[in-house]
Protein backbone atom coordinates (compact mmCIF):
# COMPACT_ATOMS: atom_id res chain seq x y z
CA UNK A 1 0.00 0.00 0.00
CA UNK A 2 2.91 2.39 0.94
CA UNK A 3 4.13 1.69 -2.27
CA UNK A 4 1.14 1.85 -4.58
CA UNK A 5 0.48 5.55 -2.53
CA UNK A 6 3.49 7.11 -3.79
CA UNK A 7 3.02 6.04 -7.09
CA UNK A 8 -0.59 7.50 -7.15
CA UNK A 9 0.13 10.66 -5.39
CA UNK A 10 3.67 12.78 -6.48
CA UNK A 11 3.31 14.74 -3.01
CA UNK A 12 3.42 11.73 -0.71
CA UNK A 13 6.34 11.38 0.70
CA UNK A 14 8.02 8.14 3.40
CA UNK A 15 10.33 9.02 5.88
CA UNK A 16 12.26 6.55 8.39
CA UNK A 17 13.18 7.43 11.86
CA UNK A 18 16.96 7.61 13.03
CA UNK A 19 17.14 7.97 16.52
CA UNK A 20 14.64 10.93 17.68
CA UNK A 21 14.92 12.58 13.61
CA UNK A 22 13.81 11.85 10.14
CA UNK A 23 15.19 11.40 7.11
CA UNK A 24 13.88 10.46 3.50
CA UNK A 25 13.67 6.95 2.60
CA UNK A 26 15.31 5.62 0.00
CA UNK A 27 14.39 2.96 -3.01
CA UNK A 28 16.34 0.15 -0.70
CA UNK A 29 14.34 1.41 2.24
CA UNK A 30 10.54 1.03 0.39
CA UNK A 31 11.80 -2.51 -0.79
CA UNK A 32 12.49 -3.56 2.53
CA UNK A 33 8.96 -2.19 3.74
CA UNK A 34 7.53 -4.12 0.64
CA UNK A 35 9.03 -7.36 1.82
CA UNK A 36 8.54 -7.01 5.02
CA UNK A 37 4.63 -6.77 4.52
CA UNK A 38 4.40 -9.49 1.87
CA UNK A 39 6.93 -11.88 4.69
CA UNK A 40 4.26 -10.42 7.04
CA UNK A 41 1.20 -11.19 4.65
CA UNK A 42 2.67 -14.93 3.61
CA UNK A 43 2.73 -16.09 7.66
CA UNK A 44 -0.53 -14.33 8.43
CA UNK A 45 -1.96 -16.78 5.21
CA UNK A 46 -0.18 -19.74 6.30
CA UNK A 47 -1.14 -19.64 10.47
CA UNK A 48 -4.43 -21.13 9.57
CA UNK A 49 -3.57 -24.02 6.84
CA UNK A 50 -2.93 -27.61 8.02
CA UNK A 51 0.59 -28.71 8.13
CA UNK A 52 0.01 -30.68 4.47
CA UNK A 53 -1.37 -27.45 3.30
CA UNK A 54 1.21 -25.47 4.39
CA UNK A 55 4.52 -27.45 2.95
CA UNK A 56 2.42 -27.67 -0.40
CA UNK A 57 2.10 -23.27 -0.37
CA UNK A 58 6.13 -23.56 0.62
CA UNK A 59 6.90 -25.64 -2.06
CA UNK A 60 4.92 -23.63 -4.53
CA UNK A 61 6.55 -20.68 -3.15
CA UNK A 62 10.02 -22.34 -3.24
CA UNK A 63 9.47 -23.32 -7.15
CA UNK A 64 8.69 -19.56 -7.70
CA UNK A 65 11.82 -18.47 -6.29
CA UNK A 66 14.05 -21.21 -8.27
CA UNK A 67 12.37 -19.77 -11.42
CA UNK A 68 13.51 -16.33 -10.34
CA UNK A 69 17.07 -17.51 -9.61
CA UNK A 70 17.55 -19.32 -12.99
CA UNK A 71 16.06 -16.13 -14.72
CA UNK A 72 18.69 -14.34 -12.52
CA UNK A 73 16.49 -12.16 -10.55
CA UNK A 74 18.11 -13.09 -7.68
CA UNK A 75 16.66 -10.31 -5.00
CA UNK A 76 13.04 -11.71 -6.00
CA UNK A 77 14.22 -15.43 -5.60
CA UNK A 78 15.39 -14.33 -2.31
CA UNK A 79 12.40 -12.97 -1.11
CA UNK A 80 10.18 -15.96 -2.23
CA UNK A 81 12.73 -18.44 -0.35
CA UNK A 82 12.02 -15.92 2.90
CA UNK A 83 8.55 -16.03 2.47
CA UNK A 84 8.28 -19.81 1.89
CA UNK A 85 10.05 -20.44 5.17
CA UNK A 86 6.66 -19.41 6.97
CA UNK A 87 5.83 -22.76 6.38
CA UNK A 88 8.37 -24.87 4.73
CA UNK A 89 11.48 -26.93 5.80
CA UNK A 90 14.26 -24.63 7.12
CA UNK A 91 17.05 -26.15 5.92
CA UNK A 92 16.17 -26.42 2.07
CA UNK A 93 14.91 -23.16 2.13
CA UNK A 94 17.97 -21.73 3.76
CA UNK A 95 20.40 -23.43 1.91
CA UNK A 96 18.00 -21.79 -1.09
CA UNK A 97 18.87 -18.31 0.53
CA UNK A 98 22.65 -18.46 1.29
CA UNK A 99 22.74 -19.37 -2.82
CA UNK A 100 21.01 -16.65 -3.49
CA UNK A 101 22.96 -14.05 -1.02
CA UNK A 102 25.85 -15.38 -2.71
CA UNK A 103 24.52 -14.27 -6.05
CA UNK A 104 24.02 -10.90 -4.49
CA UNK A 105 26.97 -11.06 -3.18
CA UNK A 106 26.08 -10.40 0.28
CA UNK A 107 28.55 -12.63 1.53
CA UNK A 108 28.43 -12.20 5.59
CA UNK A 109 24.62 -12.76 5.59
CA UNK A 110 25.26 -15.87 3.32
CA UNK A 111 27.25 -17.12 6.23
CA UNK A 112 24.69 -16.21 9.14
CA UNK A 113 22.25 -18.31 6.53
CA UNK A 114 24.30 -21.34 6.36
CA UNK A 115 25.18 -20.72 10.08
CA UNK A 116 21.72 -21.52 10.99
CA UNK A 117 21.37 -24.94 8.29
CA UNK A 118 24.40 -25.98 10.04
CA UNK A 119 22.92 -25.53 13.75
CA UNK A 120 20.55 -27.96 12.50
CA UNK A 121 22.39 -30.62 10.78
CA UNK A 122 25.81 -31.21 9.20
CA UNK A 123 24.87 -30.33 5.71
CA UNK A 124 27.15 -30.71 2.79
CA UNK A 125 25.39 -27.43 0.96
CA UNK A 126 25.51 -25.39 3.96
CA UNK A 127 29.03 -25.98 4.30
CA UNK A 128 29.86 -25.52 0.68
CA UNK A 129 28.30 -22.14 0.17
CA UNK A 130 29.80 -20.84 3.91
CA UNK A 131 33.49 -22.08 2.19
CA UNK A 132 32.35 -19.57 -0.72
CA UNK A 133 31.41 -17.08 1.02
CA UNK A 134 34.57 -17.42 3.35
CA UNK A 135 36.61 -17.09 0.38
CA UNK A 136 34.93 -14.40 -1.35
CA UNK A 137 36.04 -12.26 1.70
CA UNK A 138 39.64 -13.27 1.52
CA UNK A 139 39.08 -15.76 5.05
CA UNK A 140 41.05 -18.74 3.53
CA UNK A 141 41.54 -20.40 6.65
CA UNK A 142 37.56 -20.39 7.84
CA UNK A 143 37.23 -21.43 4.00
CA UNK A 144 39.50 -24.25 3.94
CA UNK A 145 37.87 -25.50 7.31
CA UNK A 146 34.73 -25.24 5.79
CA UNK A 147 35.45 -27.20 3.11
CA UNK A 148 37.33 -29.80 4.71
CA UNK A 149 34.55 -30.21 6.73
CA UNK A 150 31.87 -30.65 3.73
CA UNK A 151 33.90 -33.79 2.58
CA UNK A 152 32.90 -35.49 5.67
CA UNK A 153 29.09 -34.80 4.97
CA UNK A 154 26.67 -36.45 3.41
CA UNK A 155 25.66 -35.98 -0.06
CA UNK A 156 29.00 -33.89 -0.87
CA UNK A 157 30.19 -33.22 -4.58
CA UNK A 158 33.44 -34.13 -3.72
CA UNK A 159 34.98 -33.64 -6.99
CA UNK A 160 33.92 -30.02 -6.76
CA UNK A 161 35.25 -29.43 -3.06
CA UNK A 162 38.41 -30.94 -3.84
CA UNK A 163 38.56 -28.12 -6.89
CA UNK A 164 38.26 -25.29 -4.55
CA UNK A 165 40.77 -26.38 -1.57
CA UNK A 166 43.10 -26.49 -4.84
CA UNK A 167 41.91 -23.29 -5.67
CA UNK A 168 42.20 -22.17 -2.15
CA UNK A 169 45.84 -23.51 -2.31
CA UNK A 170 46.94 -21.16 -4.82
CA UNK A 171 44.98 -18.52 -3.25
CA UNK A 172 46.75 -18.87 -0.51
CA UNK A 173 50.19 -19.31 -1.93
CA UNK A 174 49.72 -16.56 -3.97
CA UNK A 175 48.74 -14.01 -1.31
CA UNK A 176 51.96 -15.50 0.88
CA UNK A 177 54.39 -14.43 -1.78
CA UNK A 178 52.83 -10.83 -1.96
CA UNK A 179 53.10 -10.77 1.56
CA UNK A 180 56.79 -12.07 1.78
CA UNK A 181 57.46 -9.05 -1.62
CA UNK A 182 55.78 -6.58 -0.02
CA UNK A 183 57.83 -7.42 3.59
CA UNK A 184 61.11 -7.71 1.29
CA UNK A 185 60.33 -4.03 -0.38
CA UNK A 186 59.27 -2.55 2.86
CA UNK A 187 62.70 -3.44 5.06
CA UNK A 188 64.50 -1.83 2.04
CA UNK A 189 62.89 1.17 1.84
CA UNK A 190 63.79 1.49 5.58
CA UNK A 191 66.98 -0.15 6.30
CA UNK A 192 69.20 0.28 2.98
CA UNK A 193 71.65 2.60 3.36
CA UNK A 194 73.90 4.21 0.70
CA UNK A 195 77.56 4.15 1.30
CA UNK A 196 79.44 7.09 1.01
CA UNK A 197 82.41 5.75 -0.30
CA UNK A 198 81.78 7.05 -3.45
CA UNK A 199 81.72 10.64 -2.23
CA UNK A 200 85.36 12.50 -2.83
CA UNK A 201 88.03 12.93 -0.40
CA UNK A 202 87.51 16.32 -0.46
CA UNK A 203 83.96 16.63 0.22
CA UNK A 204 84.28 14.51 2.88
CA UNK A 205 86.66 16.56 4.77
CA UNK A 206 84.38 19.61 3.99
CA UNK A 207 82.03 17.63 5.61
CA UNK A 208 83.80 17.00 8.66
CA UNK A 209 85.03 20.41 9.08
CA UNK A 210 81.51 21.91 9.09
CA UNK A 211 80.15 19.14 11.12
CA UNK A 212 82.95 19.98 13.85
CA UNK A 213 82.35 23.72 13.55
CA UNK A 214 78.58 24.09 13.36
CA UNK A 215 76.69 20.42 14.17
CA UNK A 216 74.65 18.38 12.25
CA UNK A 217 71.82 20.72 11.55
CA UNK A 218 73.95 23.55 9.76
CA UNK A 219 76.36 20.99 8.08
CA UNK A 220 73.05 19.58 6.32
CA UNK A 221 71.74 22.72 5.76
CA UNK A 222 74.98 24.16 4.01
CA UNK A 223 75.03 21.26 1.65
CA UNK A 224 72.62 21.26 -0.02
CA UNK A 225 73.94 19.04 -2.71
CA UNK A 226 72.67 15.70 -4.64
CA UNK A 227 74.69 13.91 -2.14
CA UNK A 228 73.92 15.45 1.07
CA UNK A 229 71.12 12.77 2.25
CA UNK A 230 74.08 10.42 1.77
CA UNK A 231 76.32 11.69 4.23
CA UNK A 232 73.49 11.41 7.02
CA UNK A 233 74.46 8.30 8.07
CA UNK A 234 77.73 8.35 7.63
CA UNK A 235 77.51 11.65 10.23
CA UNK A 236 75.33 9.62 12.89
Amino acid sequence: RMVSLMQETSNFSVKKSIGSSYVEADDSDLKAADFALKLAAAIKAMGGLRPSEKLEASLTLRNEGNAKFKEGKFQEALELYAQAMAGGEPVPLLNNVACALLELRKYKQAIEACDEVLKIEKNAKALVRKGRALMALDEYDGARRAYEEALEAEDVDVVFVRRQLRRLRQLTARVARKTEKQKIAYQKAFTQKKSPSHIPLALMCIVIAIYVAFGKRIALYLLQTADAHLLWPWML
